[in-house]
């Protein structure tokens, strides 16, 4: 669970409790919580590593997701990350690289140019140079069938995979882990994960 989920938790049980809903009823409400739909949300398992979505595609909303998956136990995490509008990579490129540092492995895909058209004369690779500045490798993998492909050969090998943004991205990427082990997450797998980008991860060695 998310330091914001943390928040909104305790401010909800204070809520309730202040106008006298029983505890066990304030209980059952938090374990039926879901959480929001592409918010870090739990998409399944498959060859071992966990699937997680998450739709944030603002540094901050990028960096929260990073933050969280530090406070979880893993082998390696991977994302897919598909930076949201030319303007976004013009004034963020480098907020981009901070929030994506913390990931063990980053592809980024083609910029989503929505309602843009590209007269900043931007691209992923200013994220990736960006990123290198800081130390960090990252690729740019332009086809949704070929980070298919290169996330389906280390799948394997990852603890995490989190995907973002465009719909395109987050069924194109993912259409092999869609025919994922199971549906429901087991509690007693670790687990971490984020938006715009998929991110995969692994049983924690033993």
């Amino acid at each position: 669970m998310g330091k914001h989920n943390v928040l909104n938790s305790l401010g909800c049980i204070a809520l309730c409790d202040y106008y006298g809903i029983n505890i066990n009823d304030i209980k059952k409400g938090l374990i039926s919580y879901k959480g929001a739909a592409r918010r870090f949300e739990y998409k399944g398992e498959f060859n071992g590593a966990k699937v997680y979505d998450d739709y944030g595609h603002h540094p901050t909303e990028v960096e929260a997701v990073s933050n969280s998956i530090l406070n979880k136990k893993y082998n390696k995490s991977y994302v897919i990350f598909e930076p949201h509008t030319y303007s976004r990579v013009k004034n963020h490129a480098s907020d981009f690289a901070k929030s994506l540092i913390n990931f063990d492995n980053i592809i980024i895909a083609d910029i989503y140019a929505a309602r843009e058209i590209n007269e900043f004369n931007v691209s992923e690779n200013d994220i990736i140079n960006e990123l290198e500045k800081l130390g960090k490798n990252a690729i740019h993998i332009s086809d949704y069938e070929e980070i298919k492909r290169e996330v389906d050969e280390e799948i394997m090998c990852f603890e995490h995979l989190i995907t973002r943004e465009n719909p395109e991205i987050y069924i194109a990427p993912n259409k092999s882990f869609y025919e994922l082990d199971n549906k429901k997450e087991n509690e007693d797998i670790k687990i971490l994960k984020y938006t715009s980008l998929p991110f995969i991860k692994m049983p924690v060695a033993q």
